[in-house]
C-alpha cells in the first residue's frame, strides 16, 4: 500500500489486517475496523490486504500455519484477529548481560528477542543454548541471592 503524506509518497513499515479479510483476501477497510474487537497496539500500522504486501508463497503458508494453529483452539484466531506485516524492528533496546547472558538479577536470565540482539530464529535458539550451557556449567546463583531480590 502506497499513501499519499505531506507532498510525498509513502510505504508505511507496519501494515495490518483482519484475519476474516485475508482469508477472504479482500482489504481491511477502516470502517470494519472501527467495530473490531481487537485494535492494534501500532498506532503507525496502516490496514491494507496482506496479498498486494507478500509473496503469494507467503500468505498461503500463515493461512496453512493460521488454519493449524486453530485447530489447537478455536479461541486463538477468529476473524478480528489482526495479522500485522511486515515488521521490522529499526531500534530495539539491549538488555545488558554479564557471561551466559545472566542479568542483574540472580537467576533471571534474557534470551531471544528481549535481549536486543537476536535477529531471528537461530539467533533467538542460539541464546537459550547459551543459557543452558550455563546453568548446567553450575553458574546458577545461590539460594542467599535468588531471596535477597525477593
Amino acid at each position: 500500500m502506497i499513501i499519499y503524506v505531506s507532498g510525498k509518497l509513502s510505504i508505511p513499515f507496519d501494515q495490518f489486517q483482519r484475519y476474516e479479510d485475508f482469508v477472504a483476501r479482500i482489504p481491511t477497510i477502516e470502517e470494519k475496523l472501527k467495530q473490531n474487537s481487537i485494535k492494534s497496539t501500532l498506532p503507525d500500522a496502516a490496514p491494507t490486504n496482506l496479498h498486494w504486501v507478500l509473496p503469494q508463497y507467503v500468505t498461503e503458508a500463515v493461512e496453512e500455519f493460521l488454519n493449524h494453529l486453530s485447530l489447537l483452539s478455536e479461541d486463538l484466531i477468529n476473524g478480528d484477529t489482526l495479522l500485522h506485516a511486515p515488521v521490522w524492528e529499526l531500534c530495539w533496546d539491549r538488555v545488558q548481560a554479564e557471561e551466559g547472558l545472566r542479568t542483574n538479577v540472580p537467576g533471571f536470565y534474557v534470551a531471544g528477542d528481549a535481549i536486543g540482539w537476536a535477529r531471528g530464529i537461530i539467533q533467538a535458539a542460539t541464546t537459550g543454548i547459551v543459557i543452558a550451557r550455563d546453568i548446567l556449567n553450575g553458574k546458577k546463583p545461590s539460594d542467599k541471592e535468588l531471596t535477597s531480590t525477593v
